[in-house]
């Protein structure tokens, strides 16, 4: 079985990995972007433009922000285990059968 800190040292690894992969996309999706919008013409397509735009950008957006939570759940999660005073399998073993010494 794999103790605690141990499994928490690994998820904290893999949460900030996957939280470094994320900003380095948000950064990548800034510093590269090509967004124009050209102004003069008709409203409707300065609207049309901005629409697609918007719609170009959106779903990196969300991806960007589906893995920056799921890597601070993980990274949470491990530093929760890293901290955690080690249970002997004793107390552990009476604390599942619901025996109080």
């Amino acid at each position: 079985m794999v103790e605690p800190r141990k499994l928490g040292l690994i998820l904290f690894i893999i949460g900030l990995v996957l939280l470094l992969i994320s900003f380095g996309m948000a950064y990548n999706a800034y510093v590269y972007s090509e967004v124009s919008i050209g102004i003069g013409g008709d409203i409707l397509e300065v609207f049309t433009a901005l629409l697609r735009v918007i719609a170009m950008l959106l779903p990196k957006i969300i991806w960007i922000a589906i893995m920056v939570a799921i890597g601070s759940l993980i990274l949470s999660k491990g530093i929760s285990l890293m901290t955690a005073k080690p249970v002997e399998e004793e107390e552990l073993a009476e604390t599942i059968s619901g025996e109080q010494v």
